[in-house]
């Protein structure tokens, strides 16, 4: 998933740049999931320290994903895949203005969201494709960021299995083109 979501970050970042969005890898949604315990217990949740890491994202000088964007300042809407219990990827898509947060998921039997209290609000992407076979979860989490990202939301419901079967080979090229095939970042 890290290599898929830089490599759409480096092909769609301008774009979506002018749009407020920002696509982040799974690092940062997993750098707030293992803080998260911590942060719940916390009385004082405005000054609750969330590290280096979080913080280099917020402010736009994370190295990893070489922006120099603020989230909240130069950005709305967030795009990054979530492993959930550490064998299904979903896509999320957070709205930091609406403090709304809306999961592409392509199976939701398999993903439980417990109620209880939350600073966000939550929603499930509905009419969406939904996938029964193992191991398309990742490929789906990422187009989904992708469709939604460039406003297909009607189009996700059309997905078929055999769709998915071509985006994981053009993720698989795509990827390869864009870090191995390309000599200048293959020398870097």
């Amino acid at each position: 998933m890290h290599v898929i979501m830089n490599m759409l970050w480096r092909r769609r970042g301008i774009y979506l740049q002018t749009e407020r969005m920002v696509i982040l890898d799974q690092y940062f949604i997993k750098t707030i999931q293992s803080n998260w315990s911590a942060f719940s217990a916390d009385n004082d949740k405005l000054q609750f320290e969330w590290g280096k890491n979080v913080a280099q994202y917020v402010t736009g000088k994370s190295k990893k994903q070489k922006m120099k964007l603020g989230l909240g300042r130069d950005v709305d809407t967030v795009y990054t895949p979530m492993n959930w219990g550490g064998d299904h990827w979903v896509g999320l898509c957070i709205k930091l203005t609406e403090g709304h947060v809306m999961v592409f998921d392509s199976y939701v039997p398999h993903t439980e969201i417990e109620e209880g209290l939350r600073i966000y609000s939550w929603s499930r992407a509905e009419g969406i494709y939904h996938n029964k076979r193992g191991g398309d979860c990742g490929p789906c989490a990422a187009k989904f960021i992708e469709m939604h990202a460039a406003g297909l939301t009607e189009e996700m419901s059309r997905i078929t299995d055999k769709d998915v079967d071509r985006f994981r080979e053009q993720y698989a090229m795509d990827c390869y083109e864009e870090f191995v095939g390309d000599a200048k970042v293959n020398n870097e």
